[in-house]
């Protein structure tokens, strides 16, 4: 009877798993499966965020190169996909949202690019490898988009000369994935050339750049001058600055020294300020 039970007992959980196989389960129920993600992010619209995660799921349910993330916005009954990715798939054109990791391995961080007011919801991942689907549903991450207040850097800033020719840098904010923002230039330089580049960084992201090239003259001074990043749903931000203008070849001036009266008129000695000293100058009098 002892081993009547235990094989009735091992079939059992066989067509137990069988079924959890073959249904979407939540995970809330299944203590094995587990995600390690942040329970909220904050992003500001028009940039990017990324949402660091990794899943486990049961040892014998091992991940193969056929295992599919998806990642759901909002209610997971609404089942509203907003990306999802293959482990082996290589991701050549990226959606706006998109898998980063290797699914197969555990990975599912989540990037969101050229965030709008639209994408702040809850969001859920699940997971699914020949037949076996799991939505975890008491992992969900909220995203909050925020209004844009990070501003553009730019550099050097500080002294320049009239004459000299001046490069000056302007920074988008943001390191993302998506469409490259546009910078301008604007101020009241008669004279410029601009130049725009991008440096893309060892983590796949990329940083947004502008070169402004000019050689002020006096009648510029003070130098002002306005960059501004234009993002995806065309939010903007920009910054302004001003920079003192040196001249390059100042006017000579004399200042008075001693003043003396003689029978030719008023003699006034001078002292250059260029080091020349006791040059004498006479103002003749009506007598």
């Amino acid at each position: 009877m002892g081993t009547t039970a235990n094989c009735l007992l091992h079939y059992t959980v066989m067509i137990l798993t069988l079924l959890l196989l073959r249904k979407d389960v939540s995970s809330q129920y299944l203590p094995d499966y587990s995600v390690k993600a942040p329970q909220s992010v904050v992003v500001q619209e028009g940039l990017c965020v990324q949402i660091p995660c990794t899943f486990e799921i049961p040892l014998k349910f091992a991940l193969t190169r056929n295992t599919k993330g998806t990642w759901l916005k909002g209610s997971v009954s609404a089942n509203n996909p907003v990306a999802s990715k293959t482990g082996y798939e290589t991701m050549k054109n990226r959606d706006r949202i998109f898998l980063t990791g290797d699914v197969s391995r555990g990975d599912c961080s989540l990037m969101i690019n050229d965030a709008s007011q639209q994408d702040t919801d809850y969001y859920t991942f699940k997971v699914d490898d020949r037949g076996a689907v799991n939505t975890f549903t008491n992992y969900r991450t909220y995203v909050k988009v925020v209004e844009l207040s990070d501003k553009p850097e730019i550099s050097p800033v500080g002294c320049i000369v009239s004459g000299d020719e001046v490069t000056l840098t302007c920074t988008s904010p943001g390191r993302c994935f998506g469409a490259s923002p546009k910078i301008t230039w604007n101020g009241n330089l008669k004279v410029k050339t601009e130049q725009m580049y991008t440096i893309n960084n060892e983590d796949g992201t990329s940083t947004r750049h502008s070169n402004i090239t000019f050689t002020p003259s006096i009648e510029e001074d003070p130098v002002s001058l306005t960059c501004t990043v234009t993002l995806g749903n065309n939010v903007t931000t920009q910054r302004v600055i001003t920079l003192d203008l040196k001249d390059a070849n100042p006017a000579k001036t004399t200042m008075p020294g001693n003043t003396t009266q003689n029978s030719r008129g008023t003699e006034h000695m001078y002292e250059n300020l260029s080091g020349q000293k006791n040059d004498i100058y006479y103002n003749i009098g009506a007598h």
